[in-house]
């Protein structure tokens, strides 16, 4: 089971690729319950529109990545020895392809923070001349 919420922007007109950047959100939002070991899964994802972009924020209270492990996490097959437990599918391909789908969409995929309580990953994207 997990638990979600949401904050900030009601309704913001952003022209992308849908279908792309749904694939992002459903890999963050995966992997935060993937890597819950603490019963509930706990997602909050926000959302702040500025001039020039969009920022979403998705929040977990997963297991937290390894400081030396934080950017690593972004390369092909690479996932975390601590969290690369057998009974944990994956291939380490998902934050690779994220990353690389937001940036093809003119945009960003971070890790702006982890610790023991879980993780927050930042989106951002660039809004058109309209917004």
């Amino acid at each position: 089971p997990f638990e979600t919420s949401f904050s900030g922007e009601q309704k913001v007109n952003v022209v992308t690729n849908e279908e792309l950047l749904k694939t992002v959100l459903n890999n963050l939002i995966d992997n935060a319950i993937k890597y819950c070991d603490k019963g509930q899964a706990h997602l909050a994802v926000d959302i702040k529109k500025s001039m020039s972009e969009l920022v979403i924020r998705v929040e977990d209270n997963g297991r937290g990545i390894p400081p030396e492990h934080q950017e690593a996490i972004f390369n092909k097959f690479y996932r975390a020895p601590l969290l690369a437990h057998e009974s944990i599918k994956g291939l380490g391909v998902g934050l690779f392809a994220s990353r690389s789908i937001m940036e093809s969409l003119g945009g960003s995929l971070g890790l702006i923070s982890s610790s023991i309580n879980g993780s927050v990953f930042e989106i951002k994207l660039n809004l058109g001349d309209e917004n």
